[in-house]
């Protein structure tokens, strides 16, 4: 977790016997306690805005940030992942789901926000080269408001090289 005044890191690993092959994206945050506990950080009542950077198909930092937050703008690059988000989202009024880079964002893209109380990187930027990594953290510390979270849910992993 990453305060914009304050910074700290939390490791949420997955217990013994589970990890991110075993748990496919399509599974329900349920069955991923890990994940539950670290997107409970910011879903707390009045938890503002927020967006979600490659949010996929499944949306599911979008959504269950969504039962606190006043309006969250979920993103990706992907038209047929954004489809299948919008069809997911598209019963939560204070939900968009719009397709844009996540490196580059314009308010426009944003339903014409540019600061989020938190934003949140659930499980997207290992499809990002390194450069790219860079850009996108820069791209959410930008539209970060101040005081506000940044989320980095990310694989862990051994290098090949």
């Amino acid at each position: 977790m990453c305060i914009r005044d304050r910074v700290s890191t939390q490791s949420t690993g997955y217990p013994h016997g589970m990890s991110h092959v075993d748990s496919p994206y399509s599974y329900p945050l349920s069955l991923k306690p890990h994940d539950h506990v670290f997107l409970e950080q910011v879903s707390v009542p009045g938890a503002g805005r927020v967006l979600e950077l490659g949010c996929g198909d499944q949306c599911q930092a979008a959504l269950f940030l969504a039962q606190h937050a006043d309006l969250v703008v979920a993103v990706d690059s992907a038209p047929e992942a954004v489809g299948s988000a919008q069809a997911r989202t598209k019963h939560l009024a204070h939900v968009s789901v719009c397709c844009a880079d996540m490196r580059r964002l314009a308010p426009c893209e944003l339903q014409g926000h540019c600061d989020f109380d938190h934003v949140c990187f659930f499980y997207s930027l290992h499809h990002l080269a390194p450069p790219d990594v860079t850009a996108a953290l820069a791209m959410a510390w930008e539209l970060l408001a101040p005081g506000g979270t940044v989320l980095v849910a990310a694989l862990v992993g051994h290098g090949t090289g």
